[in-house]
């Protein structure tokens, strides 16, 4: 990755920072898992269901889109302007960022790269960049999210590029999550800037 990249990622991440600051006051009350809608994988029951509004089978465990019972992987994250799927996610991806870029820091102690493939598409109006915050939610309420492991990835998710209505990016996001039990936790998905999250399984 460029200088130029890295710069505009630090400045991404300042500027979310700062409006997430400013914002907080506001969505203080807010549980911030009950304004999106889904799409579920072909292979499950119901599809483009709210939060709020899942299969008798989930209902059992509790309400789905939620850390304690989340959305399976291939589900599709319907916010306001963005549109997010969780294509797959790999796990014990340390070789594949390693052999990406030599300059690439290996994982923490306890840690490992997963390499999360979304696609983003542009449901607005007029054209924006896709302010897609996705993070892993350990077990122990730990977040990690990409901006943690500052690592070039391959095939790595253009968040920069500008999307008019019904464009797409897809691409791979890096997460450090646990070697021991990853599955235990589960991705956050903020499809738009400031919005409600839900919350999609890891495997």
């Amino acid at each position: 990755m460029s200088d130029s990249m890295y710069a505009m990622r630090n400045y991404r991440k300042t500027v979310v920072t700062a409006l997430l600051a400013a914002g907080a006051f506001g969505l203080a009350g807010c549980d911030g898992e009950g304004g999106n809608s889904v799409d579920l994988p072909s292979d499950q029951a119901k599809t483009d269901q709210t939060d709020a509004d899942q299969p008798e089978v989930d209902k059992a465990q509790g309400r789905a889109g939620t850390r304690d019972n989340p959305y399976p992987v291939g589900s599709t994250i319907k916010g306001k302007e963005w549109e997010v799927t969780i294509n797959s996610v790999t796990l014990g991806a340390n070789d594949a960022v390693a052999a990406e870029n030599q300059f690439n820091d290996p994982p923490p102690e306890g840690k490992q790269y997963a390499l999360v493939n979304i696609t983003a598409t542009y449901v607005g109006t007029e054209s924006s960049t896709p302010w897609v915050t996705i993070k892993y939610v350990g077990a122990d309420g730990s977040t990690a999210s990409s901006y943690d492991a500052s690592a070039v990835v391959p095939d790595e998710f253009n968040s920069y590029t500008e999307l008019y209505q019904g464009g797409s990016a897809t691409g791979n996001i890096a997460l450090l999550v646990p070697i021991e039990a990853p599955e235990t936790g589960a991705l956050s998905v903020e499809p738009d800037m400031i919005g409600d999250k839900s919350f999609v399984a890891i495997q």
